[in-house]
């Protein structure tokens, strides 16, 4: 089977929804091997593209599906792009691992002791979560530096993906269980996702400390920046804090996760109070 993707995109909202639905296709096939053909190189305008495509593939793994690119355009395309840190993960020693020696070291901000203690746990919370609620075989990851399009100032950039039931299920099953009488108020898959990433809501038993509020609070004091796709909602918190949920016309399996910490030159962070 032959899925082909459109010659180009409009913004990123086209790209996520246009994996979606080669994901959905890929669900529908019979075939094991599928084809996916690139006819230019739009979806590798940037590293996002890139690890959509690796996201596709750990899809097609995670579905017993082979998956094979088509490509028509020259490698140099691949490798000015290519990822700088891509892993997979396969427990909690990878992610101590991959968080302690490669992320950790790339924050492009200085932070007090303990402000660094609290943000490397959370972003490593990002990849354990997906381990310990995704039910996915395959978590994939990826970590790089570059500067800024706008700026001589740099940025470190995180993604994780797993392709399992995504953060959205797994709040729609806790919901049913805990809180059924009210259930009905977050029906709506953007409103799951918004009452997991309100400070105090966890679906952890016993509840372990903070989670995704605290690293959008941190971008929103950093000027980074915040993505999120599962289900049929895209959530972006940009660069001055604004978030929006976008509603995606096709439903995108498994979850991704995007943030970048921008570099502050001749800023010190602190927790309150220190």
């Amino acid at each position: 089977m032959e899925i082909a993707v459109p010659n180009n995109f409009e913004n990123d909202f086209d790209v996520f929804d246009s994996v979606a639905d080669i994901q959905n296709k890929i669900c529908l096939a019979e075939d094991t091997e599928i084809k996916i053909s690139l006819p230019n190189a739009d979806l590798l305008r940037n590293r996002a593209g890139i690890f959509l495509l690796a996201c596709l593939n750990a899809f097609g793994v995670q579905n017993n599906k082979n998956i094979i690119f088509l490509c028509n355009f020259s490698s140099v395309v691949w490798y000015e792009h290519n990822p700088a840190s891509f892993f997979q993960l396969q427990n909690k020693n990878d992610v101590i691992q991959i968080v302690s020696e490669n992320i950790s070291k790339r924050i492009p901000v200085q932070m007090t002791e303990k402000l660094k203690d609290i943000l490397v746990s959370l972003i490593g919370e990002v990849y354990n979560n997906a381990m310990e609620h995704s039910e996915s075989e395959y978590i994939i990851g990826n970590c790089y530096n570059e500067t800024n399009d706008d700026s001589d100032n740099s940025r470190m950039c995180f993604y994780c993906y797993d392709a399992g039931i995504g953060i959205i299920k797994n709040v729609r099953r806790y919901l049913r269980i805990e809180d059924d009488l009210s259930f009905r108020r977050y029906e709506r898959s953007s409103k799951l996702l918004k009452w997991a990433l309100k400070q105090g809501n966890t679906t952890k038993k016993p509840p372990r400390g903070v989670g995704i509020d605290w690293l959008l609070n941190f971008a929103k004091v950093n000027s980074g920046y915040v993505r999120i796709c599962n289900e049929n909602v895209l959530f972006e918190q940009n660069t001055e804090g604004k978030i929006t949920y976008q509603k995606l016309n096709n439903s995108f399996c498994g979850l991704f996760f995007e943030m970048h910490i921008m570099e502050a030159p001749d800023v010190i962070y602190k927790l309150k109070g220190e």
